[in-house]
């Protein structure tokens, strides 16, 4: 399952074609790449789908929408489950979770579009200080987020993260390394640490 609805559908073809080439490689001779729709339900019947690999990015593919169609359809799939894929897409809810189970997390609060830029600036002040980041509640690689260095650059911030999503995660800057850990069933494979080129580990960075 490649393509999709969201904003990150090249990626995904990306992502699905080098799937797809690598499960051939492997030997599996009836390998279909279907681009995810509306009418992915009909195209999942009518090619007789038996195992879905999901190579999808964003809303739709990660948020526990189309696992949630699949268990519908009695489908196996590869990746998270709908609870996991849900939470881990919303970065409110995410926090929340860690604040619960006690995991240490930088501070933030959620700003929605009834919030003024008074009160906004006020509460990065208190709350988080400079430099902060802005970013989509819901949204998928680093698209919408802005790193603000000065009140002067809240606003502007603001309108980029609702530009994509219906609240805004505001979250104190923590300057540090980009790690990232793979897993294979319940085994850890060794760190690996992310250094751009330049700047963020931003969408161009990415891809």
């Amino acid at each position: 399952l490649l393509g999709g609805l969201s904003k990150e559908r090249e990626i995904s073809f990306r992502t699905g074609k080098a799937m797809a080439a690598a499960l051939r490689t492997l030997g599996y001779a009836n390998v279909i790449e279907i681009d995810v729709g509306h009418d992915v339900a009909d195209r999942l019947k009518k090619e007789k789908i038996e195992i879905a690999m999901i190579a999808l990015h964003g809303r739709f593919g990660e948020d526990g929408t189309i696992q949630g169609l699949l268990e519908l359809m009695r489908i196996p799939y590869s990746g998270a489950g709908v609870l996991g894929s849900s939470i881990a897409m919303d970065k409110v809810v995410t926090k929340q979770l860690f604040e619960h189970a006690g995991v240490k997390t930088p501070a933030w609060f959620e700003a929605d579009p009834t919030w003024d830029d008074a009160k906004l600036r006020k509460t990065i002040v208190e709350k988080l200080g400079f430099p902060a980041v802005a970013k989509p509640s819901n949204e998928g690689s680093t698209l919408g987020l802005t790193v603000v260095q000065s009140e002067s650059e809240i606003a502007k911030a603001q309108k980029i993260a609702l530009s994509l999503d219906r609240s805004v995660l505001w979250e104190k800057f923590v300057k540090g390394i980009e790690l990232t850990v793979g897993f294979v069933k319940n085994r850890p494979l060794l760190p690996i640490e992310i250094v751009p080129k330049k700047g963020l580990y931003d969408y161009e960075a990415k891809y």
